[in-house]
């Protein structure tokens, strides 16, 4: 057991791997416990799924087979193992925390365990805050970037590499601990117990804290979150970035991006090199300034020309795709 510091002090850093596309289906949980500012205990566990069914496209990924984990506990025996070796950890820390939190009360709920009451942080929202000028934040990219050493999706090494993060972004900010650290990057704590869950978020994102108004009717992409656990990464719109242009007829456009991210993809409202879909809406002719085709239109097919794998697709087609789900 680890008591050497007041219980607060500490973070744990954790990874799931899954064996499909249910979000419960914990093949490998990696962990990596961070006391006095540096990475005290680290360990990986291969777990059995319940059903123990594998997708050929989570194994292309972590390379963990059914064989492997066979004979292997199930997911309550090593969340057991896991609480008795290390103890309350009231902060638990994951990059994109979002997707590991969920995994978590997937599984929690699965075998009917009470959740932690424990607070959670993410070291990709971190990393934003401290290097703002990076163009990606993916683990691999950080890691490179800050000299980790990485076995990417190896649960124990991506748990390692996040908590490296944090470290490496206390350094460069001078805080002394994780917590001084989101205090002064102004992040918000997300929160999980028995009778509570909120997300970890930017203090500028929180709808607790005043901003300025938002006067335009778009959507915002980052206030949209999956409805659902199960996303089937076989589906066409998986990891996909839809961008939508006109007013669709079959529904509200926050309608449509709610269901791309239920299918596994993402939304933005501006057409970039990292689009790969552009959805075409009902044109408004009074907003076109003489032309047939709007602002997003023209510069997707601009960026077609230059070899970007850009698809512009009617809404009919992407209706077809959505049914796909």
């Amino acid at each position: 057991m680890f008591h050497r510091l007041a219980t607060w002090m500490r973070v744990l850093a954790l990874d799931f791997e899954t064996a499909n596309r249910l979000r419960s289906s914990v093949c490998s949980i990696g962990v990596a416990l961070i006391e006095d500012q540096k990475v005290a205990f680290s360990k990986k566990w291969l777990v059995r799924p319940r059903p123990l069914q594998f997708d050929a496209t989570n194994m292309r990924v972590h390379r963990i087979s059914a064989d492997q984990v066979k004979d292997k506990p199930e997911f309550d025996e090593v969340w057991q193992e896991l609480l008795h070796t290390l103890g309350d950890i009231p902060l638990l820390m994951a990059h994109n925390v979002s997707f590991d939190i969920n995994v978590l009360c997937c599984a929690l709920d699965q075998y009917g365990i009470t959740y932690p009451r424990c607070e959670f942080i993410c070291s990709l929202l971190i990393a934003r805050k401290v290097w703002p000028r990076m163009k990606s934040y993916r683990l691999s990219h950080l890691s490179k970037f800050l000299g980790i050493s990485l076995c990417h999706h190896d649960a124990e090494a991506d748990a390692l590499a996040s908590a490296n993060i944090a470290i490496a972004a206390c350094e460069a900010t001078g805080a002394a601990t994780v917590r001084e650290l989101t205090r002064t990057l102004k992040i918000t704590h997300g929160r999980l117990s028995p009778v509570e869950f909120t997300v970890c978020r930017s203090q500028l994102d929180d709808p607790r804290i005043p901003r300025k108004k938002n006067t335009s009717s778009k959507p915002i992409p980052r206030d949209f979150v999956p409805t659902t656990n199960e996303i089937d990464p076989r589906h066409p719109l998986y990891g996909k970035t839809v961008v939508f242009t006109g007013k669709l007829f079959s529904m509200p456009r926050k309608e449509a991006m709610q269901k791309v991210l239920d299918c596994g993809g993402n939304c933005a409202n501006s057409v970039t090199k990292k689009t790969s879909i552009l959805v075409l809406g009902n044109k408004d002719f009074t907003r076109l300034a003489g032309s047939t085709k709007s602002d997003k239109h023209l510069k997707a097919e601009q960026l077609i020309l230059k070899g970007v794998p850009l698809k512009i697709i009617p809404e009919a087609d992407f209706l077809k795709l959505i049914t796909n789900a």
